[in-house]
């Protein structure tokens, strides 16, 4: 089982790293979607990701400031954190932490392509940097992602406020290198939005759900409609209302993408029918 652990983790960070063209990922999905089911049991998942937390836990300790720090303080090395209970003995990472993003870079500034940040609505915004590895991983998972669900024409309207909220600043890499084409449009009008819609014919749009409202109602209003592949939403609240709503005028799933900037943005993806099943509100 660890020999096709560690070879699955070798497989990983060869694609994660790989700044690839966008014409595999339609032949990967293909292949991932005909085998991941059996491929990827649960057994071997977790077996992965031990390999994996226990390399960045080494790595963290050997280059960021605050873990070194955190570790040294509880008299703790990488090597004494051989089971999942062993991390009880870590604190949580507080808010005030955070802050203080210099401790806990683990990479010189001169390798950092890029920040996102919180709003900043209680205070100094919290920043996560990315190295080029990592905005190649997250494109890659994302290409990948889309290509399950979008085998085919892929023209995403991503109605998205401009600024370092990690959404905007991944949504056009995600879709390049899926092979689609990227429409950013921005999210202060939905009256233009809808104009755009009309002339370039989306199949998925990419918005927070307060947005996709207020651009329903937008086409209600001017009696336009279409229907939508897909729709991806993030950074909000998104209720079953929501969805209800969505899939009635725009004849599409939602698909809601929730996480933190603290943990690297939006980690997870609940499915259409993650609604009736977690009972949400």
């Amino acid at each position: 089982m660890n020999l096709i652990a560690h070879a699955l983790d070798l497989g990983l960070r060869a694609f994660e790293a790989w700044p690839t063209s966008p014409a595999p990922w339609r032949l990967v999905a293909r292949l991932m979607g005909s085998t991941s089911g059996g491929f990827f049991s649960p057994a071997r998942v977790r077996a992965l990701q031990w390999i994996r937390l226990r390399r960045i836990v080494r790595y963290a300790y050997d280059h960021s400031p605050f873990y070194r720090e955190s570790f040294d303080a509880l008299r703790l090395r990488p090597s004494d954190l051989r089971r999942q209970a062993d991390f009880t003995q870590i604190p949580f990472t507080s808010a005030h932490d955070l802050r203080d993003w210099q401790q806990f870079l683990a990479v010189p500034e001169d390798r950092l392509p890029a920040v996102f940040t919180t709003s900043g609505t209680t205070g100094e915004p919290k920043r996560v940097y990315y190295t080029t590895r990592e905005l190649n991983a997250l494109s890659n998972v994302g290409a990948l992602g889309l290509r399950l669900r979008i085998p085919g024409r892929l023209v995403a309207l991503l109605a998205l406020p401009p600024g370092l909220w990690m959404g905007t600043g991944e949504a056009q890499r995600v879709v390049e290198r899926a092979g689609g084409f990227g429409l950013p449009v921005g999210a202060s009008d939905p009256a233009l939005v809808v104009t755009h819609m009309r002339r370039f014919a989306p199949n998925v749009v990419i918005t927070s759900p307060s947005f996709m409202i207020a651009l329903t109602r937008e086409a209600e209003h001017r009696d336009f409609r279409m229907k939508l592949d897909a729709i991806l939403v993030g950074g909000e609240t998104l209720t079953r209302q929501h969805i209800e709503r969505f899939r009635d005028f725009w004849e599409a799933p939602t698909y809601n993408s929730y996480g933190s900037t603290e943990i690297g943005g939006g980690q997870t993806m609940a499915l259409p029918t993650c609604a009736k099943e977690h009972n949400m509100p």
